[in-house]
């Protein structure tokens, strides 16, 4: 059992049994926890009222989770998400990081251990240092299952081999997307570090130049 998260602590939320997605605490009231509304997710795919996510973050050198649900969202200057906390925050030694927005194409390679080795071609949807979602026109993989992602960051080509953690159909209907876990070499790390920070930058460049950041006096 732990203490919820102070105002204005760093969080990261946790969607779908994804990666992380990066914000921060508004307002604490009892269980019901106000966040701004996460970037790369808040505005694009809004759970509905009622889904189970989880935050993160840490304190003293601890990382703890909370188990919420989803109550509603509001619309302003700064979009928040409202939800209440499901029993209390415990501590978690799961990793997570913070991903950025990408693009550029990808091509997802099975290991053949059980057939003949396919590769499947689509885009990037983001990418962290822990693992990578992408949208593929087709693919046949199952959850769990060792694949090598071969993809483009920084104009430099990375393949990197991880192990499929989620398929599902995506909302066109027609494509898939994938989200395949990794543990990096430090150089293929450093790599992914500078891409998400320099997303990180331009997004709250574009933010603040939309009025939906405040700007420091």
């Amino acid at each position: 059992m732990a203490d919820p998260p102070a105002i204005n602590s760093l969080l990261q939320v946790v969607i779908d049994d994804e990666l992380g997605f990066p914000t921060r605490v508004e307002e604490l009231d009892g269980p019901i926890l106000t966040i701004a509304a996460p970037l790369g997710r808040g505005d694009l795919e809004v759970p509905a009222p009622g889904t189970e996510l989880q935050v993160i973050w840490t304190a003293s050198r601890t990382r703890y989770m909370w188990q919420v649900e989803m109550l509603s969202r509001t619309k302003g200057r700064l979009n928040r998400w409202h939800l209440r906390g499901l029993g209390d925050p415990q501590r978690h030694n799961r990793r997570q990081y913070v991903r950025g927005e990408a693009s550029g194409p990808v091509t997802l390679v099975t290991t053949g251990r059980q057939t003949q080795a396919k590769e499947f071609t689509g885009y990037l949807i983001d990418v962290c240092e822990g693992g990578a979602r992408c949208r593929l026109r087709r693919v046949e993989t199952n959850v769990g299952e060792a694949v090598a992602l071969r993809l483009s960051l920084d104009r430099k080509i990375v393949q990197i081999n991880g192990m499929v953690l989620l398929v599902r159909a995506a909302e066109d209907g027609r494509n898939h997307d994938v989200v395949v876990t990794y543990d990096l070499k430090e150089r293929e790390a450093q790599l992914v570090r500078r891409y998400v920070l320099q997303w990180e930058i331009t997004e709250r460049h574009r933010l603040r130049d939309l009025g939906r950041l405040p700007v420091a006096s």
